[in-house]
């Protein structure tokens, strides 16, 4: 087989390749290939609040058609037990509260 230059691959080539050295490293290093390639799903910013849920409170959101504040609402009664405690119940009710204004004007 004839070698070829780093000049002379492919796009395809390339992201192959670059794939392949990936999973390798994160084999060497005892993770997941999708450590590799983190998303907004398996990144959390702030804390481990959210990771212990069976599914993600904003996906539940977004597949819900939820808005602003029925989605804020859901968003602070799924963490309450496991961040904000209480404050978070309050925090709830607050966006229950200028849902049900909103709506009843």
């Amino acid at each position: 087989m004839e070698r070829k230059s780093i000049d002379d691959a492919t796009p395809e080539e390339w992201n192959a390749s670059a794939q392949a050295v990936m999973n390798n490293m994160a084999s060497t290093l005892g993770r997941p290939a999708e450590w590799m390639h983190p998303t907004a799903n398996t990144v959390q910013v702030g804390g481990t609040h959210y990771k212990h849920m069976k599914y993600e409170t904003w996906d539940v959101i977004a597949a819900w058609g939820m808005g602003y504040f029925d989605g804020n609402a859901v968003k602070y009664l799924s963490r309450w037990k496991n961040k904000g405690g209480v404050e978070d119940l309050r925090k709830a009710r607050h966006y229950i509260d200028k849902l049900i204004e909103l709506e009843t004007k």
